[in-house]
């Protein structure tokens, strides 16, 4: 599942009857990857809170370019990168999320309804924005609430401890070596010092060049 959107409600929404009008679909065995989206108000939102449903299961989101959200065109109660609702525990099972740049949130860079644990989430070798608030699993911020954050790029004034020893936090986008910063090109420059902090020794975040090339049409 890939793909360019703007002007839209985001990627995906699992399959929940108060949400069934914004085209939703129940989403299992899938991976959503080579997409850039722009001018959403949330971009990724899972409700997987429906007891009659099958659990969200064996999803992974990677290369994938998120924009950042306009405060001017959203209100302040929305600008999440994720939006997890999972209702009872196990709703959720193996939920990736890896290389994706969203470098933009405004309140939540990610937000749980339910302390994510071992093997319900991981979100890994990504730039991505905290938000004015961070990273929140139930009441609890970072790792305390989320398990599986790690070798992340993290853009925000939020406590570096929280997020693990793997990850780092930078004050501002421009602390992260984008090419540019006004929309125009998210690659990392020849600069950052993200180029070979991922996983696997690599760079953290999307493929720009890549993503630009499979949406013009040439398979990855």
């Amino acid at each position: 599942m890939s793909g360019s959107a703007s002007r839209s409600e985001g990627v995906v929404r699992t399959l929940d009857g108060d949400f069934a009008p914004a085209g939703s679909a129940h989403v299992s065995d899938v991976v959503i990857a080579w997409n850039h989206v722009r001018d959403v108000p949330e971009d990724l939102s899972f409700f997987a809170g429906e007891a009659g449903l099958a659990p969200l299961a064996r999803v992974r989101v990677t290369q994938s370019l998120f924009e950042p959200i306009s405060a001017s065109r959203f209100p302040a109660d929305t600008g999440r990168i994720l939006q997890l609702l999972d209702g009872p525990a196990g709703r959720v099972r193996d939920l990736v999320i890896d290389h994706v740049t969203a470098p933009g949130a405004l309140e939540n860079g990610l937000l749980a309804e339910s302390p994510a644990t071992a093997g319900e989430l991981e979100v890994r070798d990504s730039i991505l924005s905290l938000g004015q608030f961070g990273f929140f699993g139930g009441s609890a911020e970072g790792i305390a609430g989320l398990a599986g954050l790690h070798h992340l790029a993290l853009v925000g004034r939020r406590a570096a401890a929280s997020y693990g020893a793997t990850s780092t936090v930078v004050p501002t986008l421009d602390d992260v070596g984008f090419v540019r910063t006004d929309g125009t090109d998210w690659a990392l420059s020849a600069t950052s010092p993200f180029l070979t902090t991922s996983s696997t020794g690599g760079a953290v975040g999307c493929n720009v060049a890549m993503l630009r090339t499979v949406l013009a049409g040439v398979a990855p």
